[in-house]
C-alpha cells in the first residue's frame, strides 16, 4: 500500500543533507547532540510540529519550537535537538504535523535527503551513531588499490607455478594445466559430475607479482589485495587447506616477504584475503581426503581441530558453506579456533604480520560472529594501528542484518571499512541507463550520510570483481549476473566492436566517477586493460599481457598522475551534485581549515561527467552544491577564476560561481583552477 500524499509540494520540507534542516551532517559520535528543523510555506495552515524519533526500538516523541530564521524563502521553521545516546545503535526519527484538521506525516524518501508526506507513519530517517574513538589508518585513506587473482595475473619465469604443481599431485590432487596463457578458463563440469570443478591453472605467481610490481606503481597503486594465497586444491584457494603456507604453486612464504618488502620500497602495502568462516575438507585441518599426516577432524575425536567444526554425525554429516561439503564450517568462537587465528603465539595475523602484511580482507564477514570480527579488529590493531581490516558485504554496511541481528560493522569496534557494492551498482545503474544523475547522486548521498567518516573514506570503491561480471563487459551491454543465461551461452558470449567502442567510453567515465568520489578506487587486475567476461570463472581470465587496451590504461595511468599531483583528489573535501539528468558534478577542495597536513591551502578540482550519447550544456551554479558536509566549506570560498581543462586542454572562466561548459557525448572535464 502507497501511504504517500502527492499534494503537499514544497509547502513541507526537510533535507537531511542541507546544513539548515540537519546539524551536524549524516553519522554523529556516542553522546552528541543533533539539531532537527522542518519548514512549512507561509501560505500553509499553521501547523503543530512534533519530531518522532526511536532509540533502541523504543519511540519518543517531542514537540518542536517555532523559531525565526532569517532567510528569503518565506517559510515558517520548527526545531528540535536530539540527544544521542552513550552507545553505538542507529536512531531514527520522522515529523507529524498537525494543521487542526488532520494530521501529515513526514519521512525518508530514498534512505535520506528530501523527504516528502505520508497519509501514516513513514518511512524514517536515519542517525548513524558510532564510538568516538573511531579511527582509521590515513595511509589508506583515499588510496588505490589493485585486487589480484594471483593464478591469472602473470608468471614469474617459464611455466610460472605450473612448474611447481608436483607438490599437489604427489598428494593425489588432479591438476590441469594451461600452457597457453592465453586460454579461456575451464568451464564445464567433469564427465558425470554436475558441478565444475576449479582445478585448472595457468601459472600465475608471486613472483610474477614482483616483477610487476613497477608496472602497479605507474597505475599509482598503494595497496594490494590478493585473493587467497593460501595452500588449497583449488585455484580460487577460498577453500584453505594451510592457513600458514603459501601454495607452492604461488611461491614460498620466502617471496612473499621479498615481495611485501619491495613493495614497501614502492609506496605499496599488502593485503590478503581471510577466510575464516570455513576450510577446506581436504586441509591439514579436516583432511578429508587423507592427504596430511596426523589426524584432521575427519579422522576422529583425537585430532586438535576436532573442535574446530560441527558435526551432526561423524564423520561424513556436518556443517558445511552454503551446502558444499567441500567447504567444512569452523565453529569460528570455540577457543581452539581462535586462538590459532589471533591469539597464541604465532598465530595467523601475527605470522604474517612478520612477514610484511598490513591488512586483511574478511571474507563473507556477514557470517562470522559479530565478538569474532570485534576480537580481530582489537588483535590486529594491537599489533599495529596501521594494519587495516575490511570486511566483505554487499549491502549497505551500516543497516546490514545477519545471522538474526543487525551488524554493528560501521560502529568503530569492527571493520575499518568493505567492500562498497552499492557504490558499483549506483555507477553502473546511472551509466546503464538505469538511473539518472539525480538517483547517482541520492543513492552515493545516501552512503556518505549513513557511513562514519573514517568508514567512508576508507571504502573499497570498485567496478569489478572476482565475484561479479567485469564491468567493460556489462558497460559494454552484456548480460548481467541476473540474466540467467547458462554457463555455454556466457563462454560463447561475443562484444561486437560497437559494443566495445561504447563500452570503452563509458569505462573511462565510471573509472573517473570512481577516482574522484572519496574512497579507496580499486582495480580489478586487468580492468585497466580491457579484460572482459561475465560470471565466474569467465571474470578470472588471463592478465592480457602485449595485448593492453592501450586507450584504457593511458587513461588510468592518467587517474594515478590526477590523484598523485592534486592533493584534494585524495584528500580534500567533498560535494556532488546533478547540473542535468546526464551529467554529474563532483567538487573537491581543500581550502586550508580541516586541519589534515595536506591541506595547505586552496586548491578546487571539478568533475564533469556527460553519460549521454548527445553534447550538453552544462551551467553549473556552486551554490546550488548544497549537500553534504562540506557545502558550507565550498560556500565560503572563492570560486571564481580561470579552469584548466586536463582532458581537452580547454580554458574555462568561472564568474558569479558559475561554470558554462558544454560537454560532447560520453565525455568529461576535469577543471582544475589556475593559480594567478
Amino acid at each position: 500500500m502507497d501511504l504517500r500524499m502527492s499534494n503537499y509540494g514544497t509547502d513541507i520540507l526537510h533535507h537531511s543533507r542541507f546544513s539548515i534542516y540537519r546539524q551536524p551532517f549524516g553519522a554523529v559520535a556516542m553522546g552528541e547532540s543533533v539539531l532537527l528543523r522542518i519548514s512549512v510555506a507561509e501560505s500553509f495552515p499553521d501547523v503543530t510540529a512534533l519530531c518522532a524519533y526511536w532509540i533502541d526500538d523504543v519511540e519518543k516523541v517531542v514537540e518542536m519550537e517555532r523559531i525565526h530564521i532569517n532567510e528569503p524563502l518565506g517559510r515558517r521553521w520548527y526545531e528540535t535537538t536530539l540527544e544521542m545516546p552513550d552507545h553505538t545503535c542507529l536512531a531514527w526519527y520522522a515529523f507529524i504535523l498537525n494543521d487542526g484538521m488532520r494530521l501529515i506525516y513526514y519521512g525518508s524518501k530514498a534512505g535520506g535527503g528530501r523527504g516528502e508526506t505520508y497519509d501514516a507513519l513513514p518511512p524514517p530517517f536515519q542517525i548513524t551513531v558510532y564510538d568516538p574513538s573511531f579511527k582509521t589508518p590515513e595511509w589508506f585513506k583515499g588510496a588505490t588499490m589493485y585486487q589480484i587473482f594471483v593464478d591469472r595475473f602473470r608468471r614469474g619465469s617459464g611455466l610460472g607455478g605450473l612448474e611447481r604443481a608436483g607438490e599437489h599431485t604427489k598428494k593425489g590432487r588432479e591438476i590441469k594445466s594451461h600452457v597457453d596463457w592465453n586460454e579461456p578458463p575451464f568451464f564445464r563440469p567433469e564427465p558425470g559430475e554436475e558441478h565444475y570443478t576449479p582445478n585448472d591453472f595457468f601459472g600465475g605467481d608471486l613472483r610474477g607479482v614482483i616483477d610487476k610490481l613497477p608496472y602497479l606503481r605507474s597505475l599509482g597503486v598503494d595497496v594490494i589485495y590478493f585473493n587467497p594465497i593460501f595452500e588449497s586444491p583449488s585455484n580460487h584457494k577460498y577453500d584453505t587447506g594451510d592457513y600458514k603456507r603459501v601454495d607452492p604453486m604461488f611461491g614460498d612464504e620466502a617471496i612473499l616477504r621479498e615481495l611485501c618488502e619491495k613493495a614497501q620500497g614502492l609506496g605499496i602495502s599488502v593485503m590478503l584475503d581471510g577466510v575464516f568462516s570455513h576450510t577446506g575438507a581436504d586441509s591439514l585441518y579436516f583432511n578429508r581426503e587423507g592427504r596430511y599426516e596426523g589426524e584432521g577432524a575427519y579422522q576422529g575425536q583425537g585430532s586438535p581441530y576436532y573442535n574446530w567444526f560441527i558435526f551432526f554425525n561423524h564423520p561424513d554429516k556436518y556443517a558445511s558453506w552454503w551446502g558444499f561439503q567441500s567447504l567444512p564450517e569452523v565453529n569460528e568462537m570455540h577457543k581452539d579456533y581462535r586462538d590459532f587465528i589471533m591469539c597464541e603465539k604465532d598465530c595467523v595475523l601475527e605470522h604474517w604480520a612478520k612477514a610484511g602484511i598490513r591488512g586483511w580482507r574478511l571474507d563473507v564477514a556477514d557470517e562470522l560472529p559479530e565478538a569474532f570480527i570485534r576480537e580481530m579488529r582489537e588483535r590486529l590493531k594491537a599489533l599495529s594501528e596501521e594494519y587495516v581490516l575490511l570486511g566483505e558485504v554487499w549491502e549497505d554496511a551500516s543497516t546490514k542484518e545477519s545471522m538474526g541481528v543487525k551488524r554493528q560493522y560501521v560502529m568503530g569496534k569492527e571493520l575499518d571499512s568493505v567492500m562498497n557494492y552499492p557504490f558499483r551498482s549506483a555507477v553502473l545503474d546511472f551509466f546503464l541507463g538505469r538511473a539518472d544523475a539525480h538517483g547517482l547522486n541520492s543513492a552515493l548521498s545516501r552512503l556518505r550520510e549513513n557511513f562514519p567518516e573514517p568508514f567512508f573514506y576508507c571504502a573499497m570503491n570498485m567496478l569489478s570483481t572476482h565475484d561479479v561480471p567485469r564491468a567493460l563487459s556489462l558497460l559494454s551491454g552484456a548480460p548481467d549476473k541476473d540474466a540467467g543465461i547458462s554457463r555455454e551461452e556466457q563462454a560463447g558470449y561475443k562484444l561486437t566492436d560497437e559494443q566495445m567502442e561504447l563500452g570503452i567510453k563509458r569505462m573511462k567515465l565510471a573509472s573517473l566517477l570512481q577516482y574522484a568520489y572519496p574512497g579507496v578506487a580499486s582495480i580489478y587486475y586487468g580492468d585497466e586493460a580491457g579484460c572482459v567476461g561475465l560470471m565466474d570463472p569467465f571474470n578470472r581470465g588471463t592478465y592480457p599481457w602485449g595485448s593492453e587496451n592501450m586507450e584504457l590504461l593511458k587513461h588510468y595511468r592518467r587517474l594515478a598522475l590526477l590523484k598523485k599531483h592534486f592533493p584534494d583528489m585524495r584528500y580534500g573535501g567533498m560535494v556532488m551534485g546533478a547540473p542535468e539528468n546526464n551529467v554529474i558534478a563532483v567538487v573537491r577542495f581543500t581550502d586550508g581549515t580541516s586541519g589534515y597536513e595536506y591541506d595547505t591551502g586552496e586548491s578546487i578540482t571539478v568533475v564533469l561527467i556527460n553519460r549521454a550519447l548527445t553534447k550538453i550544456r552544462v551551467p553549473l551554479r556552486f551554490q546550488m552544491l548544497m549537500e553534504g558536509p562540506d557545502a558550507l566549506r565550498l560556500a565560503f570560498m572563492d570560486v571564481d577564476g580561470v579552469y584548466h581543462d586536463v582532458f581537452s586542454g580547454n580554458e574555462y572562466t568561472c564568474a558569479d560561481s558559475m561554470l558554462d561548459i558544454e560537454l560532447p557525448p560520453l565525455t568529461a572535464a576535469v577543471l582544475m583552477r589556475k593559480e594567478d
